[in-house]
């Protein structure tokens, strides 16, 4: 008997109780749907659009510099290419400006040393000559005491 007074008036042992309330609590649950909509849905996703619209315009940026970038880098390229054929040619010219200059004093200094030699030899002749005339009447002096030695 005790259970029975405990139990509300009404309850028996019924999970829902559909009457008056559900339309209020639907009204509620729209209510509250549209205030959140308004409040705080609706700034948060216009956030959201104004960030991704923003993202989007950078990467077409992005997307549209990097053809103004690979021609830039072409032209650096050729410009690269320019620089180095002309240091090549210069490299070029100044080796064979060096190698120029290089046997052309070869030369000056073989046609010196030849001239040189030329002048040690006739020297040397002028020597060898001049010794043999100094000897000479030696020789003579040598050979005539040689054969009355022999005689």
């Amino acid at each position: 008997m005790q259970l029975v007074a405990a139990l509300p008036a009404g309850a028996e042992g019924k999970l829902f109780d559909f009457n008056a309330t559900l339309p209020v609590m639907a009204g509620q649950f729209l209510v509250l749907m549209v205030l959140l909509d308004k409040t705080w849905f609706s700034p948060v996703g216009k956030v959201l659009d104004d960030r991704d619209a923003k993202i989007r315009a950078l990467l077409a940026g992005v997307q549209d510099n990097s053809a103004e970038l690979t021609k830039m880098e072409e032209e650096g390229k050729a410009l690269l290419a320019d620089a180095r054929s002309a240091a090549g040619e210069l490299m070029n010219a100044a080796k064979s400006k060096a190698e120029a200059e290089t046997t052309e004093e070869l030369r000056q200094l073989k046609a010196k040393q030849d001239g040189e030699m030329a002048t040690l030899q006739a020297q040397l002749e002028a020597d060898r000559e001049q010794a043999q005339k100094d000897l000479q009447p030696k020789v003579q002096e040598l050979a005539g005491e040689i054969l009355a030695k022999l005689a």
